[in-house]
């Protein structure tokens, strides 16, 4: 999910949204698993995780990361 926040200096507002929608992976269980989803947004959205419309948030398993471009 994404909603504007914070902007990015002196570029033009650009509506959120994500590039490509998340593909299909595959792990066995005790695998690492890294999912990631490019987005472009100005100001930068802030991007939140759901699964089964919960959601999900940082744990000892779970990270999440943003740059400003990119989530994981």
């Amino acid at each position: 999910m994404l909603s504007a926040d914070k902007g990015r200096g002196d570029a033009p507002e650009e509506k959120p949204s994500f590039i490509h929608g998340l593909r299909d992976v595959t792990a066995e269980e005790g695998d690492i698993l890294l999912l990631g989803a490019p987005f472009i947004g100005n100001p930068i959205p802030d991007v939140k995780w759901t699964k089964d419309g919960e959601t999900v948030l940082p744990s000892e398993r779970i990270m999440l990361t943003c740059d400003g471009k990119k989530v994981l």
